[in-house]
């Protein structure tokens, strides 16, 4: 029999049968270490491909404890939560993979869908315009930051916004209806310049 000190309060002892902790229960031996971040991401890919979102999730999960500076996983786990309804959690991982890599534009542009269908618009502008500042040229940010504004009849931000999503944008289906919403914000501008005169 050899005795092994696990950790300060604890020892294991070793018979021939394996380890066991001082009451007599065995312990398996697990290797610390070991777990291959570009390996254990690829598992959750495939897992979450193929459609298995618990193994996904648990994948992804280790992952961020294995590389703590792995945005992608987060982002990743975030969008897998939120396909299950689980926008609470999705939020705060979106928080968590924009925390770790501020420059993500597509997950502040995930993270103010999220926000902006909870009713927090103030809060979905503020991270629709994270990800324009990450990515300038982010039609898709641009447009949905436009909508919000002209939602929240702020017309003359919208416009600006709508102008800026056109010369991204200028021949998609998405362009017929920003050219509409643009010439309905410069109306709704006309009408308040009148009236104020």
């Amino acid at each position: 029999m050899r005795l092994f000190p696990e950790s300060s309060d604890r020892i294991l002892i070793e018979q021939i049968k394996g380890r066991t902790d001082k009451t007599g229960q065995f312990v398996m031996p697990v290797d610390a270490g070991g777990d291959n971040p570009d390996a254990l991401f690829g598992a959750a890919q495939a897992a979450d491909d193929g459609g298995d979102a618990a193994t996904a999730e648990r994948l992804y999960r280790r992952l961020i404890k294995v590389d703590a500076a792995d945005a992608a996983a987060r982002f990743n786990l975030a969008n897998l939560l939120r396909s299950s309804g689980r926008t609470v959690e999705a939020e705060a991982m979106y928080r968590e993979a924009v925390k770790t890599a501020p420059g993500f534009a597509i997950a502040w542009y995930n993270l103010a869908d999220i926000l902006d269908e909870g009713g927090r618009s103030a809060d979905a502008i503020a991270a629709l315009e994270a990800a324009i500042k990450a990515d300038p040229d982010y039609a898709d940010a641009i447009f949905n930051l436009a909508l919000l504004l002209q939602r929240l009849e702020r017309h003359a931000e919208a416009a600006i916004r709508w102008k800026r999503y056109l010369k991204l944008d200028a021949d998609s289906p998405w362009s017929a209806r920003a050219r509409r919403a643009l010439k309905f914000c410069e109306i709704k501008l006309a009408g308040a310049a009148r009236g104020a005169s």
